[in-house]
């Protein structure tokens, strides 16, 4: 796929929406999460430094959108001239990682830390960790060359290694926590197949240009195989235990 300026607008208006949407909901997400199970996420200080991660990621994201001239609300067509250079989105994404990474290595830098301070921290990276994954996986779909954006010294070498990683946290999760994330990942796939089924739901916010249109659908697709994926991979632990 030829990778233009109206690529990367879509790639970085769908991760930033995601992003705002993951930062309003913290405590909603991960607090019902909570009252289910005794779990990290039950912890105020975890929470607090969720919070906290989100809100100076979209910080990070917004200024360095001004002040590299990148509209992240508005929506332009493929041949639009007010779209902004592929160097320009490009380092943008660079400065934005740049200072996401910086801004946790901070966080977690500082030593005799109390346990509420570990839990705070813990929670930051969380946030951390889980904006890298996103993204990183994110480009892979959109094909976007992963060392231009700043992701080449991601900690995981592809979506295989990625995949080995869940089995391996989900080996010391409760079958009670396996059960949630499978049912979390079928609702994920019921909301792309219902995407699939109606994209104009989605995208009516854009203008609906046929390549867009069907890079789109290719990525919910992916997205519905990637999620299966882990489906197989969380009952394959399960079936392990017995």
């Amino acid at each position: 796929m030829k990778i233009t300026p109206f690529t990367y607008q879509c790639f970085i208006g769908d991760l930033v929406d995601l992003l705002r949407h993951e930062a309003s909901n913290v405590r909603e997400n991960y607090g019902k999460r909570s009252s289910k199970s005794k779990t990290e996420f039950s912890n105020a200080k975890f929470l607090d430094g969720m919070e906290d991660a989100y809100t100076k990621a979209i910080e990070i994201w917004e200024s360095e959108a001004k002040a590299q001239q990148i509209p992240l609300d508005v929506r332009f067509e493929e041949d639009s001239e007010m779209l902004p250079s592929t160097e320009q989105y490009e380092t943008y994404m660079r400065n934005c990682h740049k200072k996401i990474e910086a801004e946790s290595d901070d966080i977690l830098s500082s030593d005799n830390k109390t346990q509420e301070e570990e839990d705070y921290q813990t929670g930051h990276f969380f946030v951390y960790e889980n904006i890298l994954k996103t993204t990183y996986l994110d480009a892979k779909i959109w094909e976007l060359p992963l060392k231009a954006i700043g992701l080449q010294d991601v900690t995981f070498l592809g979506y295989s290694a990625f995949l080995d990683g869940c089995e391996e946290n989900y080996k010391e999760k409760s079958d009670k926590e396996i059960y949630e994330s499978i049912n979390s990942h079928k609702k994920n796939i019921e909301k792309h197949e219902n995407l699939i089924r109606d994209p104009e739901t989605y995208l009516k916010k854009y203008k609906t240009h046929s390549k867009y249109r069907n890079d789109t659908l290719k990525k919910w697709a992916k997205g519905i195989q990637r999620a299966e994926d882990q489906i197989d991979i969380l009952e394959g632990v399960l079936r392990n235990r017995k």
